[in-house]
């Protein structure tokens, strides 16, 4: 664990309690910029699905915003039963990330306890990733 996650968490948790309450479920996305900002953002709900923007989104645009980069990101999700999750970012947020760099260092679900984390960069979470191929 890096200091800087312990830090992205602690402050998950502490806006999860403010935001939800101490025992209702609730998640956010915490990032850390090159400037030592700690971006945090939730999901905002909606009744169409297709309408619900992740927990990164809005950190994401206001670190695009302020014109910072990330430089790390942890999503911690309270469960109904009071359990802990982390999450790794989505598809299309991974993809939303690549514009600062493919280095971020990105908390993802231990796989022995998905409430702990192990730490990947962003390049890990898309080995494959389009935009690493050059067109001919």
């Amino acid at each position: 664990m890096s200091d800087i996650h312990e830090t992205l968490y602690n402050s998950a948790i502490d806006f999860i309690n403010n935001r939800f309450g101490k025992d209702n479920p609730g998640g956010v996305a915490a990032m850390y910029t090159s400037s030592k900002k700690i971006l945090i953002s939730t999901r905002v709900p909606n009744h169409n699905d297709s309408a619900v923007l992740c927990h990164e989104t809005g950190a994401i645009c206001e670190a695009y915003k302020l014109g910072e980069t990330i430089t790390a990101s942890i999503c911690v999700t309270r469960k109904a039963d009071n359990k802990i999750i982390i999450f790794a970012p989505c598809g299309l947020c991974q993809e939303r990330l690549t514009i600062f760099k493919q280095d971020i260092d990105i908390a993802v679900a231990d796989p022995q306890d998905p409430s702990h984390w192990i730490l990947k960069k962003l390049s890990d979470l898309q080995p494959y990733y389009w935009r690493n191929y050059k067109k001919e």
